[in-house]
């Protein structure tokens, strides 16, 4: 289903817009999301529009060779600079930007680790990073990281799953049972705060330090200018780690979805030996 935003506000940075006009860098809009700057311009022939698209990131690749020029980040100066992704979009007047989960799974590191006994259950946030979609009409033209994502490894290297790789801190709130009891905690504003809800019937104690996210079973919502997800349940198992999502219970005129699941209504098992979940437990 395609999201519905309001038109833009100062304030939200998820919103839509609409198209720029004239082909000075001073008429172009520029939307700043964590260390990435998207550029948007357009240019109109009659009543047909191109837009053009350009990213630039302030953190420079770490991996370049010492004799490689660095990317510049530099704004671009013309509407004729090559870096431009240009787009026909017909007649349409408007664009909407739009967060989306990242295509892998993401590995979530938490800031403290958590011991859990045998039964234990344990209620909190944790937060990722949305990418940001620039979307007109229903197709999605562009998907920009707006921090730099590295590749890890949840589990071992036979076994193991490839994630994207984040930090989050813990937060304890009762309200993790019930999302809409009070206002998800605030963050950046491409930071998605998830509830959470971790059981371990495992038999024996877990020590747990990061989580293992699929965005594609998650939604996007709104409540004032911070996102949320549903809440994601995580059950340890002798032998494996069950992710789970639980629908909001109720829903009301101050809440915006702005991104579906793509994969609704299934349990996410990673299968693991005793020896691989000690590892990932750090037991």
């Amino acid at each position: 289903m395609k999201p519905s935003l309001p038109h833009n506000n100062s304030s939200l940075i998820w919103s839509a817009y609409s198209l720029p006009e004239g082909n000075r860098p001073a008429d172009w809009q520029v939307h700043n999301i964590g260390d990435c700057h998207i550029h948007v311009g357009c240019e109109r022939s009659g009543d047909q529009a191109s837009l053009f698209l350009l990213t630039r990131h302030d953190e420079l690749p770490r991996l370049l060779p010492p004799d490689c020029p660095p990317p510049s980040r530099e704004p671009p100066r013309s509407a004729d600079d090559r870096r431009w992704q240009r787009c026909a979009i017909g007649k349409l007047t408007e664009y909407q930007l739009l967060p989306v989960y990242p295509t892998l799974p993401l590995c979530i590191h938490l800031d403290r680790a958590v011991s859990l006994p045998p039964g234990g259950i344990l209620q909190g946030w944790l937060f990722s990073s949305a990418s940001a979609e620039i979307r007109v009409g229903d197709v999605p033209l562009t998907t920009v990281a707006p921090r730099t994502l590295h590749k890890t490894l949840y589990g071992n290297t036979t076994d193991g799953v490839v994630c994207h790789d984040l930090s989050s801190p813990l937060l304890d709130k009762a309200t993790a049972d019930d999302p809409l009891s009070g206002n998800p905690p605030a963050g950046p504003p491409d930071s998605v705060a998830h509830p959470i809800r971790i059981r371990n019937s495992s038999g024996e104690t877990v020590v747990i330090q990061e989580l293992c996210v699929y965005g594609s079973q998650l939604s996007i919502f709104r409540k004032q200018q911070q996102l949320f997800s549903e809440t994601i349940q995580f059950t340890f198992g002798p032998t494996r780690i069950k992710m789970g999502v639980e629908p909001l219970s109720r829903r009301d005129h101050t809440i915006l979805t702005l991104a579906e699941a793509k994969i609704g209504g299934e349990e996410k098992v990673l299968e693991r030996s005793l020896e691989v979940l000690k590892a990932l437990t750090r037991m």
